[in-house]
């Protein structure tokens, strides 16, 4: 067996997202569309050198790590533990920049800005301001989003209605 039969399955793995994320075709998908694209030619360029482990090497530090660190950042970020979920944030995000305005963003991503903002309010226990900024939010962007920060402001009223009875 040869190094190419474990490039194959690389190709299919790179070039089928890339091309899902250029028919979105936004200026936010920029970076993600990059990372795809560099490690699609590093495989196809596996094929010719045999090179497999450099092709994979790449996939895992591009497009498996900045997954996994958004993942360890979301939960840091629930937790309540916003330093770490900021430091988990920037490897995420690995050189690529927030984007200023949520009114530029697509709408799923839009909604994940918000989800991460609410997190941040409850996180540091502003529990008023937590609330304001899910009453004035128009769209979550996806149901996912959505049913978190429904969640998220679950907790905040339970915690508001606990510390009631008490006081």
């Amino acid at each position: 067996m040869t190094d190419r039969l474990w490039v194959y399955p690389l190709v299919i793995l790179t070039a089928l997202p890339a091309l899902l994320l250029l028919r979105e075709a936004s200026r936010w998908l920029v970076v993600p569309i990059l990372r795809h694209l560099v490690v699609f030619v590093a495989a196809v360029a596996a094929l010719f050198t045999g090179a497999a482990a450099w092709a994979w090497g790449l996939f895992l530090v591009l497009i498996v790590l900045p997954r996994l660190a958004n993942r360890q950042a979301v939960r840091c970020a629930k937790a309540g533990r916003l330093p770490a979920a900021q430091r988990w944030r920037r490897v995420a995000r690995c050189g690529a920049a927030e984007p200023p305005d949520t009114a530029e963003v697509p709408g799923a991503l839009r909604g994940e800005i918000r989800l991460w903002r609410l997190w941040s309010l409850t996180g540091t226990q502003q529990w008023p301001a937590a609330i304001a900024f899910y009453e004035g939010v128009e769209s979550w962007g996806t149901l996912g989003a959505a049913m978190q920060a429904r969640l998220a402001v679950a907790r905040v009223a339970g915690y508001l209605d606990w510390s009631a009875r008490l006081g």
